[in-house]
C-alpha cells in the first residue's frame, strides 16, 4: 500500500497541472460516479438498468482515493505527516463507532 501511496504523490508533484479548486471539483465529479455506480449495483430505483458490479464500484472508490491523495501531495502533506493525521482520524473515528 505505501509503495502505491507513493506512487501517486509521485506523479501528483511531477505531472499533476490542475489548481486545488480542479482537483477538488474532480475529486466531486469521480464521487459522482461512485454514487452512480453504488445506485446501480444496488438497485436503486431507476438506476438499475446501468447494470454496474460491485466491480464497476470498487474502481469508482479508487479513484476518489487517487484524487484524494493527489490533493494531499498538492497541499504539502508529506508522508511523514500522512500517519499521524490518519492514525489521530482513525482513533476519532473508532471512538465514535464503539459508542
Amino acid at each position: 500500500m505505501n509503495e502505491l501511496i507513493d506512487r501517486i504523490l509521485q506523479i501528483s508533484n511531477e505531472k499533476e497541472g490542475k489548481s486545488l479548486l480542479e482537483m477538488t471539483l474532480k475529486c466531486t465529479e469521480e464521487l459522482g460516479e461512485v454514487s452512480e455506480a453504488v445506485l446501480s449495483y444496488t438497485g436503486a430505483c431507476g438506476c438499475g438498468y446501468k447494470n454496474k458490479t460491485i466491480d464497476d464500484v470498487k474502481e469508482e472508490i479508487m479513484d476518489v482515493f487517487i484524487v484524494i491523495v493527489a490533493m494531499a501531495a498538492k497541499v504539502g502533506l508529506t508522508k511523514e505527516e500522512f500517519k499521524p493525521i490518519i492514525e489521530g482520524k482513525l482513533n476519532k473515528w473508532q471512538k465514535v463507532i464503539n459508542r
